[in-house]
């Protein structure tokens, strides 16, 4: 989907590095797997501890959906614990039937920190602080205002009726939610691009790798922040 070279390399890079982070913090070898390639059957293949779903960097509107029809089946049928980030928030949402759009057009004279990605609409881009309205263990061991990073232009519409809303944001309402019965999680912002700075990121990631019951092996520092 994406045509341009050095923002293919870019985001690979940018995979790479969350993939090298989730092994970290869960102490378990992750593996990428193409949206294409995904299944229930194919999953039930292999011992999966649990499953993210990562963010896009193309618009929805050039995506053939028929080509979902395995990961929504996954998303909606599977008992494996998934954490959905910003795209991956966003399909977990469609899987469920909400409706996934732009979160406004931009304002007079409001800059756009993504050009590239929907032209003419608002992004939330960087650090941003974002409300924790509900208590989980998710957010075990940080307050009720966390800063984490964001890179998106469209929002979760409206909340999938199975799930409730755990977080919110001053432009984007739906900022993490869950499943009201089963573990999946959602986050329209990336856990993952956490840095030295800002860590409530890698918290959440921590706290979700041990509620879906994977070991992880932390140090003594991992164990002190959480």
């Amino acid at each position: 989907m994406m045509k341009d070279p050095m923002r293919r390399r870019a985001r690979l890079i940018k995979l790479m590095e969350a993939k090298l982070r989730f092994e970290e913090l869960s102490g378990e070898p992750c593996l990428i797997s193409h949206y294409l390639d995904v299944s229930a059957e194919s999953i039930r293949e292999m011992r999966i501890g649990a499953i993210l779903i990562s963010g896009n960097s193309t618009n929805w509107l050039e995506y053939d959906f028929e080509g979902f029809r395995g990961l929504f089946r996954l998303i909606t049928d599977s008992s494996i614990p998934i954490f959905g980030l910003c795209g991956g928030h966003q399909l977990i949402a469609m899987a469920y039937g909400a409706e996934v759009a732009a979160m406004r057009p931009l304002g007079p004279g409001e800059d756009d920190p993504l050009p590239h990605l929907a032209p003419g609409f608002y992004k939330e881009k960087g650090f941003l602080e974002v409300n924790v309205v509900k208590k989980d263990p998710l957010f075990r061991g940080l307050s009720d205002r966390i800063t984490v990073n964001e890179a998106h232009h469209a929002e979760i519409k409206r909340l999938p009726k199975e799930f409730e809303l755990l977080a919110s944001g001053d432009e984007c309402d739906i900022q993490a939610m869950k499943h009201r019965r089963r573990i999946i999680y959602g986050t329209q912002f990336h856990p993952e691009n956490y840095d030295d700075r800002h860590l409530d990121g890698k918290i959440i990631l921590q706290n979700f790798f041990r509620i879906a019951g994977v070991s992880p092996r932390y140090s003594s520092k991992d164990r002190n922040d959480s």
